[in-house]
């Protein structure tokens, strides 16, 4: 490649250089255009190539409004909105200025909470009038001031009748007019309307008598001078107090005299229980010297009836002595076990015919309280040839024992004996029994 250099170029119409191709102007210095145009430049496409007017305007088109910016996210854009910073998006929008958080002049509710921004607002900008630390006009407002649970401190004792009124003022007012001695006038200054009416003795007994139910010829008279209330019961009739009224006699407080109850009184029976009573009937109390009830616990009808428990004779009456209505009780002798079964209970008397030996008699329900006996029959068939141990003997359950006889202890009714004979048992307390007769019958 040729190499000129030139120091300086000069001609009446200018110069032209022309680079052909292939060759490449370098510059060695800073090149002064001398208010000059470099023209009909190309668009650029490195980053280091001149710009031409054409791509700058290009390029600023593209990033002429605020939402075409990076950072910059514009939605539904509206009157009087706001660019604020998001920090969560890290990213600028459009807010309205309650969104913001920003003050309006047409409202200012959102600052109420705000206690990161506070607004000192003095009363002269809200349109009161001060004095001497009160608020003595306070007519700019048109709306409700929220003190959100918060106090106006510092506020001086009222003295005009529209100054705001302090704790101290309240209070004081207050314990002036606290008893009703120190209010003034009476209830006679109060107008009475047809509702809540004042208490007088008139109204008193008015009312009084209201609440006695219609038809209980009930009447009462109160006496102003005495402040008494009389109760009339003259009216009533025996249809107003009968059996079903249920009176019982403690609800009663009445001061009756002998004298005020007797024949001449004429109280008819049919007025006492249920009305069935009669005045004959009511006459067979009048014998009566303690409570009804215990005098007849004490007597046996004369029909006859049942004694349960013990009953004392002379020198008995600790224990007394027990008496039963017995009856004779005939006495099966079990075929197999050969053991007679002798229920006190039933009777004190019993016959026993023998079908094989007796070996043992076992009593049941012998009193264990005094003196009781059982008196047995035993037919004997002398062909039969049985035996009856009288010295095996149970009683009320205990273990074997010899019946006591006169000679010692008991027997055995021999085999040679015939007809009838009859044995009778004597108990102590139910303890060993006693042999005291045995008659043959033969």
């Amino acid at each position: 490649m040729s190499e000129l250099s030139v120091d300086t170029l000069s001609g009446s119409s200018g110069v032209v250089v022309t680079i052909k191709t292939g060759h490449t102007l370098t510059l060695v210095e800073d090149l002064d255009a001398g208010t000059a145009k470099l023209t009909n430049v190309g668009e650029p496409t490195a980053s280091s190539d001149a710009a031409t007017k054409n791509y700058v305007d290009t390029q600023l088109l593209t990033l002429d409004t605020l939402g075409e910016l990076t950072n910059v996210t514009i939605t539904s854009v509206a009157d009087n909105e706001v660019l604020a910073y998001d920090s969560t998006s890290s990213e600028w929008i459009n807010q309205t200025a309650s969104e913001a958080g920003l003050a309006t002049s047409g409202d200012l509710s959102s600052h109420t909470s705000d206690t990161s921004n506070p607004h000192s607002v003095t009363a002269a900008q809200t349109g009161a009038t001060t004095t001497a630390n009160k608020i003595t006009d306070f007519t700019a407002p048109t709306s409700d001031l929220d003190m959100n649970s918060n106090k106006i401190t510092s506020v001086s004792d009222p003295t005009l009748a529209q100054d705001a009124a302090t704790k101290n003022y309240v209070d004081t007012q207050v314990a002036s007019k606290d008893a009703l001695s120190e209010l003034s006038g009476t209830s006679d200054d109060i107008t009475e309307g047809t509702t809540n009416l004042f208490l007088t003795n008139e109204r008193i007994d008015d009312r009084f008598n209201d609440l006695f139910q219609a038809g209980t010829a009930l009447t009462g008279t109160y006496d102003d001078a005495s402040n008494t209330y009389t109760l009339n019961v003259d009216s009533l009739t025996n249809a107003n107090i009968d059996a079903a009224a249920a009176i019982d006699q403690s609800k009663l407080n009445l001061s009756i005299t002998n004298s005020e109850v007797n024949a001449s009184a004429a109280i008819d029976a049919t007025k006492i229980h249920d009305g069935s009573v009669t005045n004959a009937e009511f006459g067979y109390i009048g014998g009566l010297t303690s409570d009804a009830q215990t005098q007849l616990d004490a007597k046996l009808a004369l029909a006859g009836g049942t004694l349960s428990g013990n009953v004392a004779f002379g020198d008995n009456e600790a224990s007394g002595v027990v008496l039963k209505d017995y009856a004779e009780t005939d006495v099966a002798v079990s075929s197999s076990s050969g053991v007679v079964a002798i229920d006190l209970a039933n009777g004190n008397t019993g016959s026993l015919t023998l079908t094989e030996n007796v070996t043992d008699i076992d009593f049941t329900n012998v009193p264990t309280d005094g003196v009781s006996s059982f008196t047995l029959k035993i037919t004997q068939d002398a062909s039969s040839a049985y035996t009856v141990a009288i010295n095996a003997v149970t009683v009320n359950g205990g273990g074997d024992v010899t019946a006591k006889t006169a000679g010692g202890g008991g027997f055995t009714m021999s085999s040679t004996l015939s007809g009838e004979d009859i044995v009778s048992f004597l108990f102590f307390d139910a303890g060993t029994p006693y042999l005291n007769a045995l008659q043959d019958f033969s």
